[in-house]
Protein backbone atom coordinates (compact mmCIF):
# COMPACT_ATOMS: atom_id res chain seq x y z
CA UNK A 1 0.00 0.00 0.00
CA UNK A 2 1.37 3.33 -0.76
CA UNK A 3 2.50 6.65 1.79
CA UNK A 4 -0.42 7.84 3.92
CA UNK A 5 -0.75 11.49 3.55
CA UNK A 6 0.18 13.32 6.63
CA UNK A 7 -2.44 15.98 7.93
CA UNK A 8 -3.22 19.48 6.79
CA UNK A 9 -1.18 21.70 8.94
CA UNK A 10 -2.73 23.65 11.54
CA UNK A 11 -2.89 27.70 12.37
CA UNK A 12 -0.59 26.02 15.84
CA UNK A 13 1.42 24.21 13.68
CA UNK A 14 2.53 26.43 11.24
CA UNK A 15 2.90 29.13 14.64
CA UNK A 16 5.58 26.05 16.31
CA UNK A 17 7.29 26.22 12.77
CA UNK A 18 7.94 29.81 12.62
CA UNK A 19 9.44 29.67 16.14
CA UNK A 20 11.35 27.07 15.41
CA UNK A 21 12.33 28.81 12.09
CA UNK A 22 13.21 32.00 14.46
CA UNK A 23 15.12 30.00 17.28
CA UNK A 24 16.99 28.08 14.73
CA UNK A 25 20.59 28.07 14.63
CA UNK A 26 23.56 27.06 12.31
CA UNK A 27 23.14 26.06 8.52
CA UNK A 28 19.18 26.21 7.63
CA UNK A 29 17.96 24.16 4.61
CA UNK A 30 14.42 22.99 3.35
CA UNK A 31 15.81 19.48 4.19
CA UNK A 32 17.15 19.97 7.64
CA UNK A 33 14.03 22.36 8.49
CA UNK A 34 11.78 19.27 7.17
CA UNK A 35 13.35 16.79 9.18
CA UNK A 36 13.13 19.25 12.63
CA UNK A 37 9.09 19.48 11.55
CA UNK A 38 9.02 15.86 11.44
CA UNK A 39 10.45 15.38 15.32
CA UNK A 40 8.04 18.54 16.22
CA UNK A 41 4.65 17.20 14.98
CA UNK A 42 5.63 13.31 14.03
CA UNK A 43 4.18 14.15 10.33
CA UNK A 44 6.17 13.88 7.17
CA UNK A 45 5.76 17.31 4.91
CA UNK A 46 6.95 17.83 1.05
CA UNK A 47 8.94 21.42 0.85
CA UNK A 48 5.67 22.30 -1.34
CA UNK A 49 3.62 21.84 1.61
CA UNK A 50 5.01 23.44 4.23
CA UNK A 51 6.14 26.54 1.53
CA UNK A 52 2.58 27.05 0.70
CA UNK A 53 2.38 29.00 4.19
CA UNK A 54 3.27 32.31 3.62
CA UNK A 55 4.38 33.01 7.42
CA UNK A 56 6.84 30.05 7.00
CA UNK A 57 8.02 30.97 3.60
CA UNK A 58 8.64 34.79 4.59
CA UNK A 59 10.34 33.62 7.95
CA UNK A 60 12.69 31.08 6.16
CA UNK A 61 13.94 33.82 3.93
CA UNK A 62 14.44 36.08 6.56
CA UNK A 63 16.14 33.92 8.68
CA UNK A 64 18.42 32.75 5.45
CA UNK A 65 19.38 36.08 5.10
CA UNK A 66 19.92 36.62 8.92
CA UNK A 67 22.18 34.34 9.25
CA UNK A 68 24.02 35.07 5.91
CA UNK A 69 24.73 38.18 7.19
CA UNK A 70 25.88 36.70 10.49
CA UNK A 71 27.81 34.75 9.46
CA UNK A 72 29.66 37.77 7.26
CA UNK A 73 29.76 39.85 10.46
CA UNK A 74 31.17 36.67 12.67
CA UNK A 75 34.26 36.80 10.44
CA UNK A 76 34.44 40.20 10.89
CA UNK A 77 33.64 40.54 14.85
CA UNK A 78 33.63 37.81 17.36
CA UNK A 79 29.63 37.10 19.28
CA UNK A 80 29.76 38.20 22.89
CA UNK A 81 27.65 35.07 24.71
CA UNK A 82 24.32 34.53 25.76
CA UNK A 83 22.91 38.35 25.17
CA UNK A 84 24.12 38.77 21.78
CA UNK A 85 22.36 35.43 20.99
CA UNK A 86 19.05 36.70 22.78
CA UNK A 87 19.20 40.27 21.05
CA UNK A 88 19.51 38.06 17.41
CA UNK A 89 16.31 36.34 18.02
CA UNK A 90 14.10 39.43 19.01
CA UNK A 91 15.85 41.32 16.65
CA UNK A 92 14.71 38.64 13.85
CA UNK A 93 11.44 37.99 15.56
CA UNK A 94 10.59 41.98 15.39
CA UNK A 95 11.78 42.20 11.49
CA UNK A 96 9.01 38.63 11.43
CA UNK A 97 6.26 41.08 13.04
CA UNK A 98 6.62 44.00 11.60
CA UNK A 99 6.29 42.60 8.05
CA UNK A 100 3.21 40.51 9.08
CA UNK A 101 2.05 43.39 10.39
CA UNK A 102 2.38 45.66 7.09
CA UNK A 103 1.29 42.69 5.31
CA UNK A 104 -1.83 42.39 7.74
CA UNK A 105 -2.44 46.46 7.33
CA UNK A 106 -2.75 46.13 3.72
CA UNK A 107 -5.02 43.21 3.31
CA UNK A 108 -7.13 45.77 5.55
CA UNK A 109 -7.46 48.37 3.38
CA UNK A 110 -7.63 46.09 0.81
CA UNK A 111 -11.02 44.81 2.17
CA UNK A 112 -12.47 48.42 3.45
CA UNK A 113 -12.19 49.52 -0.03
CA UNK A 114 -13.44 46.55 -1.69
CA UNK A 115 -16.41 46.71 0.58
CA UNK A 116 -16.42 50.10 -0.15
CA UNK A 117 -16.51 50.03 -3.45
CA UNK A 118 -19.47 46.93 -3.15
CA UNK A 119 -21.83 49.30 -0.93
CA UNK A 120 -20.93 53.09 -0.50
CA UNK A 121 -21.56 53.40 3.30
CA UNK A 122 -24.47 55.19 4.71
CA UNK A 123 -25.42 56.70 7.76
CA UNK A 124 -28.46 54.77 9.21
CA UNK A 125 -26.03 51.83 8.96
CA UNK A 126 -22.85 52.76 10.99
CA UNK A 127 -25.63 54.48 13.66
CA UNK A 128 -28.89 51.89 13.39
CA UNK A 129 -29.80 52.87 17.07
CA UNK A 130 -31.04 51.07 19.93
CA UNK A 131 -33.60 48.64 19.99
CA UNK A 132 -36.46 49.57 22.57
CA UNK A 133 -36.43 47.72 25.66
CA UNK A 134 -39.08 46.21 27.07
CA UNK A 135 -39.51 46.52 30.71
CA UNK A 136 -42.45 44.54 32.43
CA UNK A 137 -42.89 44.76 36.40
CA UNK A 138 -43.03 41.82 38.50
CA UNK A 139 -45.54 41.67 41.29
CA UNK A 140 -44.94 38.50 43.78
Amino acid sequence: MGKVRARNLSETDVDEIVSAINAWRGKLTWDLLLCRIQEMIGQTYTRQAVYKHEKVRQSFSRKKEAIERATKQAHERSASGAEATKLTLLKAENVRLRAENMQLLAQFARWCWRRFKSEPPCRSKFEPGLDAVRRTVVCG
